[in-house]
């Protein structure tokens, strides 16, 4: 994050090389992607075998999550660099469209979540380019039913193995947390938290704990838990928790207050930019979904890159209201 904010500092040419860095690199990655679904194979030969699509990534099945967490970054950039060119709102579009397609596509259902739950709130909170976002929502959402009707095994992975996992069909009662094996997961976890609370076992310490067989639940070990909350609270306790749920509900609120009923007076004027920051980092940090770990390498990069931007964007406006 500080990296970013002094790049920005001093680069001026920064955000707009990174911008069309970032464009060229999603349209590379969707074009790639697509290419593997219609043919089987991808630009460097990675085959597709109808349940989950990986793209450029290879044997991680990650497509789907680098789209959807980036999304928000790029939509913001764009909306700072190019709002104003006609050809470049088209590029908005068509990217919207085909990033919510790829990311059904690729069979990774927390990162379909991730998209529609960004890609909503930008609705809701921007000022400009609300009906792009709802055309484009829209017709994702075709796109999307079409897809579904016409590849029973993604319908198979993305509609049917969800219901059956969290038993939303059945009339037992009986509903399960995501699926059987993220529950006992949990349950190791919490097996865990109850006996180091307060500063946990060490970060990424969750794998050897979760083995020993006083807290091991049937199938609940892992790299991992599989939740941001619980794998702070696990593993660097009460005290390590706080400032990410500060952050969380802190963020929220300056995105509350900035909803249009909100009184003009007691309203917090954000950039469209800032938003899309804000919401990027929102969905990264929403605390009711499966999650990778929260220390994972490429993972802390996506978590802390809008971080600069935003702390950028907050001090320029600061520095300009104390130079006037």
């Amino acid at each position: 994050s500080l990296s970013v904010w002094f790049l920005i500092n001093t680069n001026k040419n920064f955000i707009r090389n990174f911008t069309t860095s970032m464009i060229l690199a999603f349209c590379l990655v969707l074009i790639d992607g697509y290419y593997q679904y219609f043919t089987g194979f991808n630009f460097f030969n990675n085959e597709y075998l109808g349940n989950r699509l990986s793209g450029l990534f290879g044997d991680e099945y990650i497509l789907g999550s680098y789209l959807s967490r980036l999304f928000p970054i790029l939509f913001g950039l764009m909306l700072l660099q190019f709002s104003q060119n006609k050809l470049s709102i088209i590029l908005i579009f068509m990217i919207t469209i085909f990033t919510g397609g790829l990311i059904y596509i690729s069979g990774e259902r927390v990162a379909f979540f991730n998209f529609i739950f960004g890609l909503l709130l930008i609705i809701f909170f921007t000022k400009k380019f609300k009906i792009i976002g709802i055309i484009s929502f829209l017709i994702s959402m075709i796109l999307i039913l079409a897809i579904t009707y016409s590849s029973p095994n993604i319908k198979s992975r993305m509609i049917d193995k969800t219901l059956n996992q969290t038993n939303l069909l059945t009339n037992d009662g009986n509903f399960t947390i995501f699926s059987k094996a993220h529950e006992n997961i949990f349950s190791s976890g919490l097996n865990i938290l109850n006996d180091h609370r307060l500063f946990g076992v060490g970060p990424k310490l969750f794998r050897f704990h979760c083995a020993d067989e006083k807290y091991y639940v049937s199938e609940g070990c892992s790299t991992h838990p599989h939740n941001i909350y619980l794998q702070l609270l696990i593993e660097t306790g009460i005290i390590g928790t706080i400032p990410v749920i500060a952050l969380l509900f802190f963020l929220s609120y300056m995105l509350f207050m900035n909803f249009s009923f909100i009184s003009y007076k007691y309203r917090k004027h954000l950039s469209d930019f800032q938003i899309c920051l804000i919401i990027a980092i929102l969905v990264s940090l929403f605390p009711f979904i499966p999650s990778n770990s929260f220390f994972n390498n490429w993972i802390s990069i996506i978590y802390f890159l809008p971080v600069g931007f935003l702390i950028n964007s907050f001090y320029s406006e600061e520095k300009n209201i104390d130079e006037k």
